[in-house]
């Protein structure tokens, strides 16, 4: 059974978990701290990792883009509860980002208009890597309450890629599944 979890503090912080199925990094981890906002969401992802084990993409303009998912990106699902359409946010260490509205599990793919893009910081060092994103969301999402489902992808030099979440209801790693939406965002 899955486990829902809603935050008691505005920066409680969440472990992230790869999936089984998957290479299981038994030297790195990640955690998620998510805060409402009056204008949206700020997301922190702090992951645990030899600076010269992580695979990053090269910096680019802050713009947005497809397919960041192909490397190391975070990831935030959204929803209204009791809805099928979510929304998906790609959060790039390179600083691009993207933006997508599902009227159902990866159906109805469409880009997300936003009222602003969002804004990235990154933080490093020899063993840790944090990418920070404040999210502006439409106003009809600020003042509803919100499910999530938080995720990412992460590779390293190597090649292998790891795919992280706070709930893996699947016996492959599908952050679309209905079953990760665990997190509660009280409106």
């Amino acid at each position: 059974m899955t486990q829902s979890f809603t935050p008691s503090e505005p920066h409680e912080t969440l472990a992230l978990s790869p999936h089984p199925n998957g290479p299981v990094p038994n030297d790195i981890s990640l955690n998620v701290a998510i805060e409402r906002t009056t204008s949206g969401l700020k997301l922190r992802y702090h992951l645990e990792i030899a600076e010269e084990r992580l695979a990053l993409p090269d910096p680019a303009e802050a713009a947005r883009a497809d397919d960041l998912w192909q490397t190391t990106c975070f990831e935030l699902f959204l929803r209204r509860p009791g809805e099928s359409a979510y929304e998906e946010f790609n959060f790039s260490p390179s600083y691009r980002w993207a933006a997508y509205r599902f009227t159902d599990v990866r159906e109805g793919m469409t880009p997300l208009d936003l009222p602003a893009p969002p804004v990235t910081g990154l933080d490093a060092s020899a063993s840790h890597f944090a990418l920070e994103a404040e999210l502006v969301l439409p106003f009809e999402w600020r003042v509803k309450a919100l499910e999530a489902a938080v995720s990412a992808v992460i590779e390293t030099v190597d090649g292998d890629k790891s795919y992280w979440a706070v709930a893996h209801p699947g016996a492959q790693p599908d952050f679309h599944d209905p079953g990760s939406f665990v997190l509660k965002l009280p409106a």
